[in-house]
């Protein structure tokens, strides 16, 4: 499969990758942040791949694929019983809020680089790795179409009651606990580098919601010249 050192980062600040079109896809690395460079697919120079192109280059070796399915509190649906009940073929389940900063009370925190690589080891990915990421929902925790598109284009899933990557997800959450705990954990074969240029702050992330608000404040103050801002 070919590569090129240039790659697109995943949602966490922890792997670049690249988004399957309707699946994201990515390469697994050491390098952290909100954003990435773009990665090669075997057919497409694009960071986002097909279904097609997925369903082509599903069983590659050093290709992996990522459930990373995660919903609104209020939505009601569980991501990783629907994750055992239909998911592509193969595909492991990352725990979105599992894998998360459980220092702080905050939720889908990131979490430290070596919590990360202990989760991410214990699922199986390796640095080497290309990654395909999807979700349930279709362009919401990860990219365009998910396993919607993936079904609606005749695609076989597969269920897992209780299966490896059951298995893979529990023992990621054991090994983020040994870190807090300070126990040693399995061999790390994913190593992360943060970089903090990529991340934002609650001062940057505020910032910038402040600037969106103030932005349409201008459109609603031409109907509504009393509307004021706290």
């Amino acid at each position: 499969m070919q590569k090129r050192s240039d790659l697109l980062r995943a949602d966490s600040s922890y792997t670049k990758y690249r988004v399957s079109g309707l699946i994201p896809r990515a390469m697994a690395s050491s390098v952290a942040g909100a954003t990435a460079d773009f990665l090669t697919s075997a057919s497409t120079n694009e960071p986002v791949v097909s279904v097609d192109w997925l369903h082509a280059n599903l069983k590659e070796p050093d290709l992996k694929v990522v459930d990373a399915s995660w919903y609104m509190p209020d939505e009601q649906r569980n991501p990783i019983q629907e994750y055992q009940v239909a998911h592509i073929p193969g595909a492991l389940f990352f725990d979105v809020d599992g894998i998360s900063d459980r220092t702080t009370k905050l939720p889908l925190m990131l979490p430290s680089e070596e919590t990360f690589a202990a989760a991410v080891s214990a699922l199986g990915i390796e640095n080497k790795d290309d990654l395909v990421v999807y979700d349930g929902k279709g362009l919401f925790s990860a990219a365009y179409g998910g396993l919607p598109r993936w079904r609606a284009s005749g695609y076989d899933v597969e269920s897992s009651a209780s299966g490896n990557a059951i298995l893979k997800a529990s023992a990621a959450s054991e090994a983020m606990e040994k870190v807090y705990k300070g126990q040693p954990v399995g061999p790390t074969t994913f190593q992360t580098k943060f970089q903090p240029h990529l991340a934002w702050n609650l001062e940057q992330d505020f910032g910038a919601h402040r600037r969106w608000m103030t932005s349409k404040s201008g459109c609603l103050h031409q109907k509504f010249q009393n509307l004021h801002l706290l």
